[in-house]
Formats: C-alpha cells, structure tokens, sequence
C-alpha cells in the first residue's frame, strides 16, 4: 500500500485513472476468471491490465 501511496504523491494525474471505471473493471474480470477456474482467460485479463498499468505510468512520467 505504501508503494501506491508513493505513486499516487509522485504522479498525481494517475489517480483518476486507478481508481477509474476502466481499471475497477479490469480488476473485476481478472477476479472472475480466476473464480470460474478459467486459467488462460485470467492470464490474458491480467497481461491486458499490466500492459496498461506500463502504458498509464510511461505516460504519467513523461507528462502526456
């Protein structure tokens, strides 16, 4: 938690986006496909959310 805190002070425009829709959504599929036991589905949704997360932070650092 400390770690989020710690992004959250040093990239203050990404806040909107973790606690978004679109990522609130993302966590919640990764969380049903590891339910239904739907292993692949859940390594899919969980790549998709990384490569976002990487992307969201590129381009909080870089201020775009």
């Amino acid at each position: 938690m400390e770690e989020v805190q710690r992004l959250h002070y040093l990239l203050p425009g990404i806040a909107d986006h973790v606690t978004s829709a679109e990522e609130l959504r993302a966590h919640q599929q990764i969380a049903e496909a590891i339910g239904a036991g739907k292993a692949d589905a859940a390594a899919q949704f969980m790549l998709d959310h990384l490569n976002e997360a990487a992307r969201t932070l590129i381009n909080g650092f870089s201020g775009t």
